[in-house]
């Protein structure tokens, strides 16, 4: 988790300082676009902590949050089958290990609420994508 950490900072702040193509090569001939789509990128540098904190959030979802609330899923399934416990090798999920991890998911997102930040920056994938939502994002809150 920390290595795609470090990996998409790397290539978030490459693609803010205009290092990286941000659009195909139909797109880059005329090199208008890509300067606009720079400009655009302009919020991520001005505040780079803000940048790399939402990175790390939209890390930490992909990693932690989402498999919580897959296994949150899951459990509600099992639930509806009157099974009360699953056992996948030494890990256990039952009611009580669904509950923590639903309060967990209930916290984050409670987080990201109180300032704010839409839930699709956070879930976004895409490197170019998420740049451009959070910039988006950025710019509102000035």
């Amino acid at each position: 988790m920390v290595r795609e950490y470090f990996e998409l900072l790397r290539i978030l702040e490459k693609l803010v300082d205009g290092q990286l193509p941000s659009v195909d090569d139909g797109e880059r001939k005329d090199g208008k676009r890509q300067t606009t789509f720079q400009n655009e990128l302009a919020p991520l540098k001005s505040d780079f902590q803000v940048t790399e904190l939402l990175l790390a959030l939209a890390v930490f979802y992909r990693h932690i949050i989402a498999q919580f609330e897959g296994a949150g899923r899951v459990m509600k399934r099992m639930n509806k089958l009157d099974i009360q416990v699953v056992r996948l090798g030494a890990s256990t999920l039952d009611a009580e290990a669904a509950w923590q991890m639903g309060k967990a998911v209930r916290q984050f997102y409670q987080l990201l609420g109180e300032f704010e930040v839409p839930r699709e920056i956070i879930q976004e994938h895409d490197i170019k994508r998420f740049a451009w939502l959070l910039a988006t994002y950025m710019r509102t809150q000035k």
